[in-house]
Protein backbone atom coordinates (compact mmCIF):
# COMPACT_ATOMS: atom_id res chain seq x y z
CA UNK A 1 0.00 0.00 0.00
CA UNK A 2 1.70 3.12 -1.25
CA UNK A 3 0.64 5.41 1.53
CA UNK A 4 2.06 3.02 4.10
CA UNK A 5 5.54 2.78 2.62
CA UNK A 6 7.46 4.92 4.90
CA UNK A 7 20.32 -7.29 2.73
CA UNK A 8 22.36 -7.76 0.85
CA UNK A 9 23.78 -10.41 3.24
CA UNK A 10 27.26 -11.84 3.08
CA UNK A 11 27.03 -15.27 1.55
CA UNK A 12 23.69 -14.66 -0.22
CA UNK A 13 23.24 -16.51 -3.49
CA UNK A 14 21.62 -14.76 -6.47
CA UNK A 15 19.18 -17.04 -8.24
CA UNK A 16 18.83 -16.99 -12.01
CA UNK A 17 15.56 -16.34 -13.81
CA UNK A 18 14.02 -19.58 -15.09
CA UNK A 19 13.86 -20.11 -18.82
CA UNK A 20 10.63 -19.60 -20.76
CA UNK A 21 9.82 -23.31 -20.78
CA UNK A 22 6.71 -24.26 -18.84
CA UNK A 23 6.16 -27.83 -20.01
CA UNK A 24 7.42 -29.38 -16.78
CA UNK A 25 6.66 -26.56 -14.35
CA UNK A 26 5.32 -27.60 -10.92
CA UNK A 27 1.65 -27.11 -10.11
CA UNK A 28 0.71 -24.87 -7.17
CA UNK A 29 -2.88 -24.98 -5.86
CA UNK A 30 -3.76 -27.00 -8.94
CA UNK A 31 -2.59 -24.12 -11.15
CA UNK A 32 0.32 -24.06 -13.58
CA UNK A 33 2.49 -21.00 -14.27
CA UNK A 34 0.43 -17.82 -14.48
CA UNK A 35 3.23 -16.15 -16.43
CA UNK A 36 5.47 -18.12 -18.79
CA UNK A 37 8.71 -16.65 -17.47
CA UNK A 38 9.71 -14.45 -14.58
CA UNK A 39 8.77 -10.93 -15.74
CA UNK A 40 11.51 -8.27 -15.80
CA UNK A 41 9.89 -6.35 -12.96
CA UNK A 42 10.46 -9.20 -10.49
CA UNK A 43 13.47 -8.86 -8.18
CA UNK A 44 16.14 -11.53 -7.95
CA UNK A 45 15.53 -13.49 -4.74
CA UNK A 46 18.46 -13.74 -2.36
CA UNK A 47 18.79 -16.86 -0.22
CA UNK A 48 21.02 -17.66 2.72
CA UNK A 49 21.09 -20.95 4.61
CA UNK A 50 19.52 -24.30 3.79
CA UNK A 51 16.27 -24.15 1.77
CA UNK A 52 15.51 -27.79 2.60
CA UNK A 53 15.34 -26.89 6.29
CA UNK A 54 12.04 -25.09 5.69
CA UNK A 55 9.95 -27.90 4.23
CA UNK A 56 11.30 -29.97 1.37
CA UNK A 57 8.95 -30.11 -1.61
CA UNK A 58 6.95 -27.05 -0.61
CA UNK A 59 6.92 -23.53 -2.03
CA UNK A 60 6.06 -20.06 -0.81
CA UNK A 61 2.73 -18.67 -1.98
CA UNK A 62 2.45 -14.97 -1.28
CA UNK A 63 1.75 -11.43 -2.39
CA UNK A 64 3.66 -8.17 -2.76
CA UNK A 65 1.57 -5.01 -2.35
CA UNK A 66 3.88 -2.38 -3.86
CA UNK A 67 3.73 -1.01 -7.42
CA UNK A 68 3.45 -3.36 -9.21
CA UNK A 69 1.36 -5.43 -6.83
CA UNK A 70 1.43 -9.13 -7.59
CA UNK A 71 0.85 -12.64 -6.27
CA UNK A 72 3.59 -15.24 -6.65
CA UNK A 73 4.83 -18.78 -6.12
CA UNK A 74 8.51 -19.13 -5.23
CA UNK A 75 10.64 -22.08 -4.12
CA UNK A 76 12.53 -21.91 -0.86
CA UNK A 77 15.69 -22.00 -3.00
CA UNK A 78 14.67 -18.66 -4.53
CA UNK A 79 13.40 -19.88 -7.92
CA UNK A 80 10.35 -18.16 -9.35
CA UNK A 81 7.58 -20.56 -10.37
CA UNK A 82 5.21 -17.84 -11.47
CA UNK A 83 3.96 -14.34 -10.74
CA UNK A 84 0.80 -12.49 -11.67
CA UNK A 85 0.21 -8.74 -11.50
CA UNK A 86 -3.07 -7.38 -10.21
CA UNK A 87 -4.87 -4.49 -11.84
CA UNK A 88 -3.33 -1.04 -11.81
CA UNK A 89 -4.29 1.08 -8.78
CA UNK A 90 -5.25 -2.10 -6.91
CA UNK A 91 -3.21 -3.79 -4.22
CA UNK A 92 -3.02 -7.25 -2.67
CA UNK A 93 -1.47 -8.62 0.52
CA UNK A 94 -2.50 -12.28 0.53
CA UNK A 95 -2.97 -15.27 -1.78
CA UNK A 96 -4.05 -18.77 -0.77
CA UNK A 97 -5.14 -22.05 -2.35
CA UNK A 98 -8.88 -22.05 -2.83
CA UNK A 99 -10.47 -24.72 -0.63
CA UNK A 100 -13.13 -25.42 -3.22
CA UNK A 101 -10.73 -26.87 -5.80
CA UNK A 102 -8.05 -25.74 -8.22
CA UNK A 103 -7.30 -22.04 -8.20
CA UNK A 104 -5.62 -19.18 -6.39
CA UNK A 105 -7.85 -17.25 -4.02
CA UNK A 106 -7.02 -13.62 -3.31
CA UNK A 107 -8.59 -10.26 -2.56
CA UNK A 108 -7.70 -6.91 -4.11
CA UNK A 109 -8.63 -3.43 -2.99
CA UNK A 110 -7.87 0.21 -3.70
CA UNK A 111 -4.17 0.87 -3.13
CA UNK A 112 -4.96 4.14 -1.36
CA UNK A 113 -7.80 2.66 0.72
CA UNK A 114 -9.99 5.49 -0.50
CA UNK A 115 -12.44 3.51 -2.64
CA UNK A 116 -14.96 1.08 -1.10
CA UNK A 117 -14.80 -1.27 -4.10
CA UNK A 118 -12.86 -4.41 -3.14
CA UNK A 119 -13.08 -7.84 -4.64
CA UNK A 120 -12.49 -11.45 -3.76
CA UNK A 121 -11.64 -13.78 -6.61
CA UNK A 122 -10.30 -17.16 -7.65
CA UNK A 123 -7.80 -17.18 -10.51
CA UNK A 124 -7.17 -20.06 -12.91
CA UNK A 125 -3.85 -20.88 -14.62
CA UNK A 126 -4.42 -18.15 -17.21
CA UNK A 127 -4.94 -15.51 -14.53
CA UNK A 128 -8.65 -15.34 -15.36
CA UNK A 129 -11.09 -14.93 -12.48
CA UNK A 130 -13.40 -17.93 -12.33
CA UNK A 131 -15.18 -16.46 -9.30
CA UNK A 132 -15.65 -12.86 -8.23
CA UNK A 133 -17.45 -11.47 -5.19
CA UNK A 134 -17.82 -7.87 -4.04
CA UNK A 135 -16.31 -7.10 -0.65
CA UNK A 136 -17.16 -3.50 0.19
CA UNK A 137 -14.38 -1.74 2.14
CA UNK A 138 -12.40 -5.01 2.48
CA UNK A 139 -8.80 -4.49 3.58
CA UNK A 140 -5.77 -6.38 4.87
CA UNK A 141 -6.26 -10.17 5.20
CA UNK A 142 -8.94 -12.85 5.10
CA UNK A 143 -9.61 -16.43 6.22
CA UNK A 144 -11.34 -19.12 4.18
CA UNK A 145 -13.21 -21.89 6.00
CA UNK A 146 -13.30 -25.51 4.83
CA UNK A 147 -16.83 -25.02 3.48
CA UNK A 148 -15.71 -22.06 1.37
CA UNK A 149 -17.04 -19.31 3.64
CA UNK A 150 -14.78 -16.26 3.49
CA UNK A 151 -14.12 -14.19 6.60
CA UNK A 152 -12.74 -10.72 5.96
CA UNK A 153 -12.08 -7.35 7.58
CA UNK A 154 -14.04 -4.30 6.44
CA UNK A 155 -13.67 -0.63 7.30
CA UNK A 156 -16.74 0.64 9.21
CA UNK A 157 -16.96 4.42 8.87
CA UNK A 158 -19.43 6.35 11.04
CA UNK A 159 -19.84 9.89 12.34
CA UNK A 160 -18.86 10.32 15.98
CA UNK A 161 -19.37 13.24 18.34
CA UNK A 162 -16.57 13.88 20.81
CA UNK A 163 -18.22 14.32 24.22
CA UNK A 164 -15.33 16.50 25.38
CA UNK A 165 -15.67 19.29 22.83
CA UNK A 166 -18.85 18.50 20.89
CA UNK A 167 -17.11 18.22 17.53
CA UNK A 168 -18.46 15.65 15.06
CA UNK A 169 -16.62 13.90 12.26
CA UNK A 170 -16.06 10.53 10.54
CA UNK A 171 -14.22 7.82 12.47
CA UNK A 172 -13.01 4.53 10.97
CA UNK A 173 -13.73 1.40 12.96
CA UNK A 174 -13.74 -2.20 11.76
CA UNK A 175 -16.25 -4.91 11.05
CA UNK A 176 -15.69 -8.66 10.88
CA UNK A 177 -17.57 -10.00 7.86
CA UNK A 178 -18.45 -13.42 6.43
CA UNK A 179 -19.45 -14.25 2.87
CA UNK A 180 -20.98 -17.69 2.30
CA UNK A 181 -20.35 -19.71 -0.89
CA UNK A 182 -23.77 -18.62 -2.19
CA UNK A 183 -22.71 -14.96 -1.90
CA UNK A 184 -24.68 -14.13 1.25
CA UNK A 185 -22.72 -11.62 3.36
CA UNK A 186 -23.18 -11.29 7.13
CA UNK A 187 -21.77 -8.79 9.63
CA UNK A 188 -20.33 -10.97 12.40
CA UNK A 189 -19.14 -8.12 14.59
CA UNK A 190 -18.33 -4.40 14.58
CA UNK A 191 -16.15 -2.47 16.99
CA UNK A 192 -18.91 0.14 17.10
CA UNK A 193 -21.20 -2.36 18.83
CA UNK A 194 -19.08 -3.14 21.87
CA UNK A 195 -16.26 -0.59 22.26
CA UNK A 196 -16.15 3.07 23.21
CA UNK A 197 -14.40 5.41 20.82
CA UNK A 198 -11.22 6.88 22.28
CA UNK A 199 -8.96 9.26 20.30
CA UNK A 200 -5.47 7.91 19.68
CA UNK A 201 -2.43 8.44 17.44
CA UNK A 202 -4.62 7.76 14.41
CA UNK A 203 -6.36 11.07 15.00
CA UNK A 204 -3.17 12.85 13.96
CA UNK A 205 -1.75 10.48 11.34
CA UNK A 206 -4.54 8.49 9.70
CA UNK A 207 -3.89 6.11 6.83
CA UNK A 208 -7.54 6.28 5.92
CA UNK A 209 -8.55 9.39 3.93
CA UNK A 210 -12.22 9.03 4.86
CA UNK A 211 -11.83 9.59 8.61
CA UNK A 212 -9.91 9.19 11.85
CA UNK A 213 -8.13 5.86 12.26
CA UNK A 214 -9.66 4.41 15.43
CA UNK A 215 -9.11 0.63 15.68
CA UNK A 216 -7.21 -0.42 12.51
CA UNK A 217 -7.85 -4.17 12.48
CA UNK A 218 -5.08 -5.86 10.49
CA UNK A 219 -5.08 -9.59 11.25
CA UNK A 220 -7.66 -12.36 11.69
CA UNK A 221 -7.14 -16.00 12.71
CA UNK A 222 -9.85 -18.61 13.24
CA UNK A 223 -9.96 -20.87 16.31
CA UNK A 224 -12.04 -23.97 15.42
CA UNK A 225 -12.00 -25.34 18.99
CA UNK A 226 -14.03 -22.38 20.25
CA UNK A 227 -15.60 -21.23 16.95
CA UNK A 228 -14.09 -17.80 17.48
CA UNK A 229 -11.70 -15.36 15.83
CA UNK A 230 -8.52 -13.72 17.07
CA UNK A 231 -8.33 -10.18 15.65
CA UNK A 232 -5.46 -7.70 16.07
CA UNK A 233 -6.09 -3.97 16.43
CA UNK A 234 -3.03 -1.92 15.47
CA UNK A 235 -4.10 1.38 17.00
CA UNK A 236 -5.29 -0.17 20.26
CA UNK A 237 -2.26 -2.39 20.99
CA UNK A 238 -4.85 -5.06 21.60
CA UNK A 239 -5.81 -8.59 20.51
CA UNK A 240 -9.49 -9.53 20.84
CA UNK A 241 -11.04 -12.98 20.69
CA UNK A 242 -14.50 -12.61 19.14
CA UNK A 243 -17.26 -15.19 19.31
CA UNK A 244 -18.34 -16.19 15.79
CA UNK A 245 -21.97 -16.77 16.76
CA UNK A 246 -22.67 -13.69 18.93
CA UNK A 247 -20.09 -11.24 17.57
CA UNK A 248 -19.14 -10.33 21.13
CA UNK A 249 -15.56 -10.26 22.42
CA UNK A 250 -14.61 -13.14 24.72
CA UNK A 251 -11.05 -12.11 25.59
CA UNK A 252 -9.35 -8.74 25.55
CA UNK A 253 -5.56 -9.11 25.52
CA UNK A 254 -4.04 -5.68 25.73
CA UNK A 255 -0.81 -3.79 26.35
CA UNK A 256 -2.86 -0.63 27.05
CA UNK A 257 -4.54 -0.71 30.48
CA UNK A 258 -5.67 2.90 29.97
CA UNK A 259 -8.08 2.04 27.15
CA UNK A 260 -11.81 1.32 27.55
CA UNK A 261 -12.56 -2.41 27.88
CA UNK A 262 -15.71 -4.10 26.52
CA UNK A 263 -18.16 -5.32 29.14
CA UNK A 264 -18.16 -8.96 30.17
CA UNK A 265 -14.87 -10.04 28.63
CA UNK A 266 -11.95 -11.94 30.08
CA UNK A 267 -9.32 -9.23 30.50
CA UNK A 268 -5.63 -10.05 30.18
CA UNK A 269 -3.45 -7.00 30.53
CA UNK A 270 0.29 -6.35 30.65
CA UNK A 271 1.35 -2.73 30.29
CA UNK A 272 3.68 -2.03 27.34
CA UNK A 273 3.94 -5.74 26.44
CA UNK A 274 3.62 -5.27 22.66
CA UNK A 275 2.94 -2.52 20.15
CA UNK A 276 1.13 -2.27 16.82
CA UNK A 277 0.39 -6.01 16.68
CA UNK A 278 -0.16 -8.04 13.55
CA UNK A 279 -0.89 -11.66 12.58
CA UNK A 280 -1.85 -13.03 16.00
CA UNK A 281 -2.25 -16.81 16.22
CA UNK A 282 -2.85 -19.26 19.03
CA UNK A 283 -0.26 -22.03 18.80
CA UNK A 284 -0.90 -25.74 19.43
CA UNK A 285 0.52 -25.12 22.93
CA UNK A 286 -2.11 -22.47 23.64
CA UNK A 287 0.32 -19.56 23.50
CA UNK A 288 -0.19 -16.28 21.66
CA UNK A 289 2.26 -15.59 18.81
CA UNK A 290 2.35 -12.29 16.92
CA UNK A 291 4.47 -9.57 15.33
CA UNK A 292 5.07 -6.43 17.40
CA UNK A 293 6.75 -3.15 16.44
CA UNK A 294 8.04 -0.47 18.78
CA UNK A 295 10.89 0.98 16.78
CA UNK A 296 12.31 -2.52 16.33
CA UNK A 297 10.07 -5.20 14.82
CA UNK A 298 10.07 -8.68 16.32
CA UNK A 299 8.13 -11.91 16.63
CA UNK A 300 6.94 -12.39 20.20
CA UNK A 301 5.16 -15.22 22.03
CA UNK A 302 3.16 -15.01 25.25
CA UNK A 303 1.84 -17.55 27.74
CA UNK A 304 -1.76 -16.65 28.58
CA UNK A 305 -2.80 -16.81 32.20
CA UNK A 306 -5.76 -15.63 34.29
CA UNK A 307 -5.73 -11.85 34.32
CA UNK A 308 -2.33 -11.42 32.71
CA UNK A 309 0.15 -12.87 30.22
CA UNK A 310 3.90 -13.24 30.11
CA UNK A 311 6.52 -13.20 27.35
CA UNK A 312 8.18 -16.57 26.82
CA UNK A 313 9.97 -16.19 23.45
CA UNK A 314 10.92 -13.52 20.96
CA UNK A 315 13.07 -12.97 17.90
CA UNK A 316 14.12 -9.76 16.16
CA UNK A 317 15.76 -7.54 18.77
CA UNK A 318 19.17 -8.57 17.50
CA UNK A 319 18.27 -7.54 13.95
CA UNK A 320 17.46 -3.93 14.89
CA UNK A 321 15.11 -3.80 11.91
CA UNK A 322 11.90 -1.78 11.69
CA UNK A 323 9.02 -3.12 9.60
CA UNK A 324 5.94 -1.33 10.98
CA UNK A 325 3.57 -2.54 8.25
CA UNK A 326 1.95 -5.98 8.42
CA UNK A 327 4.41 -8.80 9.28
CA UNK A 328 3.87 -12.46 10.06
CA UNK A 329 4.95 -15.06 12.64
CA UNK A 330 3.75 -18.66 12.26
CA UNK A 331 4.78 -21.71 14.25
CA UNK A 332 5.89 -24.60 12.03
CA UNK A 333 5.20 -28.27 12.85
CA UNK A 334 8.85 -28.86 13.82
CA UNK A 335 8.75 -26.07 16.42
CA UNK A 336 10.55 -23.47 14.32
CA UNK A 337 8.89 -20.15 13.47
CA UNK A 338 8.36 -18.69 10.01
CA UNK A 339 8.99 -14.96 10.48
CA UNK A 340 8.25 -12.33 7.85
CA UNK A 341 9.43 -8.71 7.82
CA UNK A 342 7.02 -7.18 5.36
CA UNK A 343 8.71 -3.89 4.45
CA UNK A 344 12.14 -5.43 3.85
CA UNK A 345 10.63 -8.38 1.97
CA UNK A 346 12.55 -10.80 4.20
CA UNK A 347 11.34 -14.23 5.26
CA UNK A 348 13.19 -16.33 7.84
CA UNK A 349 12.90 -19.72 9.46
CA UNK A 350 13.93 -19.28 13.08
CA UNK A 351 14.76 -22.05 15.56
CA UNK A 352 13.46 -21.99 19.16
CA UNK A 353 17.00 -20.93 20.15
CA UNK A 354 16.76 -17.85 17.92
CA UNK A 355 18.92 -19.09 15.05
CA UNK A 356 17.92 -18.10 11.52
CA UNK A 357 18.33 -21.40 9.66
CA UNK A 358 17.24 -19.92 6.32
CA UNK A 359 16.58 -16.43 4.95
CA UNK A 360 14.98 -15.31 1.70
CA UNK A 361 14.75 -11.67 0.64
CA UNK A 362 12.92 -9.98 -2.23
CA UNK A 363 14.96 -6.80 -2.08
CA UNK A 364 12.81 -3.75 -2.80
CA UNK A 365 9.51 -5.65 -2.83
CA UNK A 366 7.51 -5.79 0.41
CA UNK A 367 5.78 -9.10 1.07
CA UNK A 368 2.29 -8.94 2.56
CA UNK A 369 1.54 -12.49 3.71
CA UNK A 370 2.86 -15.95 2.80
CA UNK A 371 2.00 -19.57 3.32
CA UNK A 372 3.80 -22.82 2.52
CA UNK A 373 1.92 -24.97 0.00
CA UNK A 374 2.59 -28.36 -1.56
CA UNK A 375 3.79 -28.72 -5.12
CA UNK A 376 2.67 -31.26 -7.68
CA UNK A 377 4.40 -31.97 -10.97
Amino acid sequence: MRILLALLLAGCTDQTTPADDTANEPIVCGVGPLDAAAPPWLPTPMVQGDPDSVTAGEVILGASYDDPAYIFALTTAGEWLWAHRVEEDRTVVQATCDVGGSGIRTTTFDSLLANPVAQGMVLDQDGVATEEIGLEWAHHVYHQHADGTLTWLALDVRDWTNPKDGTTGPVVGDALMETAPDGTTTIISSTWDWLEVEPNAGWIISVYPMGKDWTHANGVHYLPETDSYIVSFYQLDTIAEIDRQTGQPLRWITARPDLPVPDGVELLVLDDAFHHPHDPTITDDGTLLMVSTQGTTRAVEFALEDGTFSEIWSYGDELQSSSPILGQARRLPDGDTLYLETVTGTLRQVSPEGEARWTLTLEGDPIGQVELVSVAE
